[in-house]
């Protein structure tokens, strides 16, 4: 299939704004060459990039169910990160010049000059991708796949056609959920398009890897060390693809890691990345074995934040007679797998740490300071945002000054000194606990203030608020560095109604200090859980685990 097939339909295609007349996930089914099926989803309702997904067979509609479930205010940060990178699909999205590899830029000009047209606007030009479970997205290679494609845009006209003057559900078409059986057809037989219906394939829960322990001399060697602790351990997907070898028409593949962290030391077991886990999973129990041997140590107790990591290492527990459990609630853990998301793929080659340490003072020099970074620089400033290693506040900062830059080329923005930030649409889900066994999850939007979050966190354990309390942001008790005080206490200390939450820099694991009665001094530490790119009202109280202690001691 040539390129100009691609963009011929493509540019037919961005015309009919069919994102306006159908949701995401209102899709329709296509057949496909080889008695294929395809399902089909229009991009652009919820004001992202427009465009279209085309999900094939059973493989593809089950990851678009997952991508549906993927609730954030459900799942822990990793299990939804884990939710997205199972996505399997073909699309076509339509990005700004700059998100175009040079090749489809030239692919794309050659087409447009050809055929006259002119490219305008924010996201005019069509882009090609392939998404594959655990693999970066990449550009569309097979000729199979840009059949399929052309196919389910060729349908997608069809349908506008179809929808010019109606309502969406006026053809049957509905939001997909999880007891959805059918949905529409449009079947090309005979050189038309057929209306009907196609069965829905059944959704199908994870089955999750469970690998067996076959290097028997390992496990007589483990059995030989005394049991001792309690490890938290859990597979955590890394941020940052890698490759395999230096061949670069592959994808790059997302690696799986096994943490292990001694609850009580902190002390981390070193186990190598698994490179296609899915593949063979076998291969990172041994490299955990080993590292057992190489620590001499022996876990008298096991515990998983979820199924994925009970169903990997179950085996082993039973067959070291190791106890094994699942908690949501896994601090050790949480930490290692933090600093491990912050701290991942930054090799001395690319100097990635030493860049992460200058970059906030690099973007608060003078303009023309700024003029004198080396493109270099900034394209390794850039590669730093894209892996989320900096801040939020850091990266707006980095892509007003420089803007949209590749490694190849980078050109500063007139400077212009930013306005002071507006109220964001981030929620947070904080951690509250006042002791091992006892802590609430409060959802805040990022709009309240640190006042709001202290009537939730008083209302979540139900106490009573009838004393001076204070936050201490830089999580040391009695700093006074970056405190808030309740209003009247402190003098000369900002107080609590003064700051919104999204003013205060907080991310995914970011810690600090809630102090109430300054007298009998309850202590409550907090925890960043989770940032959600959604707006929610005021806040919510969305688990709840252990009974609050008793404020105030009944004498009588």
């Amino acid at each position: 299939m040539t390129a100009d097939q691609l963009y011929e339909v493509s540019f037919e295609y961005k015309k009919t704004k069919l994102w306006k007349a159908m949701r995401e996930e209102e899709i329709f089914a296509i057949n496909l060459s080889g008695g294929r099926m395809g399902y089909v989803s229009i991009l652009g309702a919820s004001g992202g990039l427009c465009g279209l997904a085309l999900y094939i067979g059973e493989e593809g509609i089950g990851s678009f169910r997952r991508i549906l479930e993927a609730d954030p205010f459900s799942l822990s940060p990793n299990e939804l990160q884990e939710y997205l990178f199972m996505q399997e699909s073909l699309q076509c999205v339509y990005e700004t010049k700059d998100s175009l590899s040079p090749e489809e830029q030239e692919e794309v000009r050659h087409y447009a000059r050809f055929h006259g047209i002119r490219i305008s606007g924010k996201n005019a030009y069509p882009q090609f991708m392939k998404y594959t479970p655990y693999y970066c997205p990449w550009h569309l290679r097979e000729d199979q796949d840009k059949k399929d494609i052309v196919r389910a845009m060729s349908a997608a006209l069809e349908m506008a056609r179809l929808l010019e003057g109606r309502h969406s559900y006026e053809l049957g078409l509905q939001p997909v959920n999880a007891l959805t059986e059918e949905v529409p057809m449009l079947e090309w037989t005979d050189g038309k398009y057929e209306q009907k219906t196609a069965v829905l394939p059944k959704a199908r829960k994870p089955e999750w890897a469970a690998p067996k322990p076959s290097n028997d001399i390992a496990i007589a060697n483990i059995k030989r060390i005394k049991k001792s602790g309690t490890w938290e351990c859990g597979l955590v997907r890394c941020p940052r693809p890698v490759r395999d070898g230096k061949d670069r028409q592959k994808a790059p593949y997302f690696p799986l890691v096994l943490l292990a962290v001694d609850a009580s030391t902190d002390q981390i077991l070193p186990v190598d990345l698994a490179e296609h886990f899915e593949e063979k999973p076998q291969e990172l129990l041994e490299m955990f074995l080993d590292a057992l041997l190489q620590a001499k140590v022996c876990p008298k107790e096991i515990k998983v934040p979820d199924q994925r990591s009970y169903a990997f290492i179950k085996a082993f527990c039973e067959r070291m007679k190791v106890k094994l459990c699942i908690e949501e609630e896994l601090p050790a853990l949480e930490a290692a797998e933090c600093d491990f998301m912050e701290h991942f793929g930054l090799d001395e080659e690319d100097e990635m740490q030493v860049v992460a340490d200058t970059v906030r003072a690099i973007l608060e020099l003078e303009p023309e300071k700024l003029r004198e970074v080396p493109e270099e620089m900034v394209a390794q400033m850039k590669l730093m945002a894209e892996m989320g290693v900096l801040s939020r506040e850091t990266e707006e900062r980095l892509n007003e000054i420089f803007g949209p830059v590749t490694p190849k080329s980078s050109k500063i923005r007139e400077f212009e000194p930013k306005a002071k930030r507006a109220p964001s649409k981030e929620t947070y889900v904080i951690s509250v606990s006042i002791r091992t066994g006892c802590y609430r999850h409060i959802r805040i939007s990022g709009k309240e203030t640190l006042l709001t979050l202290h009537e939730a966190i008083q209302k979540a354990f139900g106490f009573d608020d009838d004393h001076a309390y204070v936050f201490f942001m830089d999580n040391v008790r009695w700093s006074r560095e970056d405190c808030y005080y309740a209003e009247g206490v402190g003098e000369g200390q900002p107080t609590v109604s003064q700051k919104r939450l999204d003013e205060l820099g907080l991310e995914k694991g970011t810690k600090f200090k809630y102090l109430f009665d300054f007298g009998d001094e309850w202590q409550f530490q907090c925890k960043v859980l989770r940032v959600l790119e959604k707006e929610t009202e005021r806040f919510d109280i969305i688990k709840t685990v252990g009974d609050a202690p008793v404020q105030y001691e009944d004498w009588d």
